[in-house]
C-alpha cells in the first residue's frame, strides 16, 4: 500500500520533487507513524483504510482525496501481500491473498478512476 515499502520510496519523491498531496491507502487501520512522519516532511499526506481490490472502498478514497486536496491528478498502484512459499506449495487463500491487490486493484482502479482526467496511472 501506499504506507508500504515502495509506496514510500515513491512519496518521498513526489515529495521532495513536486511537494506533491499525498493520498496513501492500506488495509491497516493506520499507517506506521514513521513512514508518515517521513512523508509529512516533505508533503501533505492523508492515509485512508482502503483496500484496493474493493470499490466502495476505492470510490469512498476518491471522494475523501477530493475533499482535502481537490481533484486526484496521478495513482500509483503500489499494494502487494507478500506470503513467502513457492507458489505450488501455497494454499489457495494464500495465493488468492497474494494475487487480489495485483489482479483486482488495478480493474477496481479503473472502475473508479477511469474517467477522471489523470496524468498519469502507473
Amino acid at each position: 500500500g501506499g504506507a508500504g515499502g515502495l509506496g514510500r520510496v515513491v512519496g518521498r519523491w513526489l515529495g521532495r520533487t513536486l511537494g506533491a498531496k499525498l493520498v496513501l491507502t492500506g488495509r491497516s487501520p493506520e499507517a506506521d507513524p514513521e513512514a508518515l512522519a517521513e512523508l509529512e516532511a516533505d508533503a501533505k499526506v492523508l492515509y485512508l483504510q482502503a483496500d484496493v481490490a474493493d470499490e466502495a472502498d476505492m470510490r469512498r478514497v476518491r471522494d475523501e482525496a477530493r475533499i482535502a486536496f481537490g481533484p486526484v491528478a496521478g495513482i500509483f498502484h503500489c499494494a502487494g501481500l507478500i506470503r513467502d512459499k513457492l507458489f505450488y506449495l501455497k494454499p489457495p487463500e494464500d495465493f488468492e491473498a497474494v494475487l487480489r491487490p495485483k489482479v483486482f486493484g488495478p480493474r477496481v482502479l479503473d472502475l473508479v478512476f477511469g474517467r477522471e482526467p489523470l496524468d498519469f496511472a502507473v
